[in-house]
């Protein structure tokens, strides 16, 4: 592999989960997420699966699951988010026009059993049939589709360009305070408060789109229907985002055994 590879991104976007995987974390156990995703350019949709092994360290024994789903704030302008930003701030977020982006649950089991959920504006919530007891881990499959609003955003897509965070059902935050399912709001600070977690994610995409992504790129396959999957790792990160575009030159460049990925519009 010949070392680490970081991934740094520039095109007018950043992506602000701080690559801090050198750092040391306390012993609680984070969540681990496995994902696959495909970016459908025609539809300007995501098709993914998730896999989140998520072992209970909260010393309580918890009898629901609460899981972000992020794109949601985008349905309509009912949503909570919308609501609170103002149609007079579309504007700038929608210069074609308000275009609708949300996430459509298709699939979902709890250790392999299929289960229950209701889904209130961005908030999932689990009402689990039996009791999850400190120290057990539970396996959460969901497979998900996700519309990525024509927005300048931090999630969003513009003229081919795409911009992908907070996009996959992720767990919400649980602290000694209990669980904090926070809706997302058009006020406010703009960093929701959620886990850190592992993550592995392949992401396939159009051949000859170079993409920009959380954490170590770990291989590139070329698939015999003109896409490639790139596939990334990474550790204590508070969000897994990546950016795609046709367009973006690429430059790599060596710190201390460590290539240094850029991207950017020429």
């Amino acid at each position: 592999m010949g070392g680490r590879r970081l991934i740094g991104v520039g095109a007018a976007f950043l992506i602000s989960v701080a690559l801090i995987q050198g750092l040391v974390f306390g012993a609680a156990i984070v969540p681990s997420y496995q994902i696959q995703v495909r970016l459908d350019t025609q539809g300007h949709m995501l098709l993914g699966e998730e896999s989140i092994s998520f072992t209970n360290d909260t010393g309580k024994t918890l009898n629901r699951l609460y899981l972000h789903l992020y794109p949601n704030r985008f349905m309509d302008d009912a949503s909570i988010y919308a609501r609170e930003k103002g149609i007079d701030n579309y504007d700038s977020i929608f210069p074609a026009g308000p275009d609708s982006g949300y996430t459509f649950i298709e699939e979902l089991e709890l250790d392999g059993v299929s289960h229950d959920y209701t889904v209130d504006d961005t908030i999932m919530r689990i009402d689990l049939k039996k009791s999850f007891p400190p120290g057990a881990t539970i396996e959460i499959y969901i497979k998900f589709r996700v519309k990525i609003p024509d927005a300048i955003l931090r999630f969003g897509h513009d003229r081919g360009n795409y911009y992908i965070s907070w996009w996959y059902p992720r767990l919400a935050a649980y602290d000694e305070e209990g669980w904090h399912p926070y809706q997302a709001h058009g006020t406010g600070p703009d960093e929701p408060y959620d886990n850190f977690a592992k993550y592995q994610v392949e992401i396939t995409v159009p051949q000859g789109m170079a993409v920009g992504a959380t954490g170590i790129r770990e291989s590139v396959a070329q698939n015999p229907d003109d896409t490639k999957t790139l596939t990334y790792t990474a550790e204590h990160v508070h969000d897994f985002a990546w950016v795609a575009d046709q367009r973006y030159k690429v430059q790599t460049a060596s710190w201390n055994g460590i290539t240094i990925r850029s991207l950017y519009f020429p």
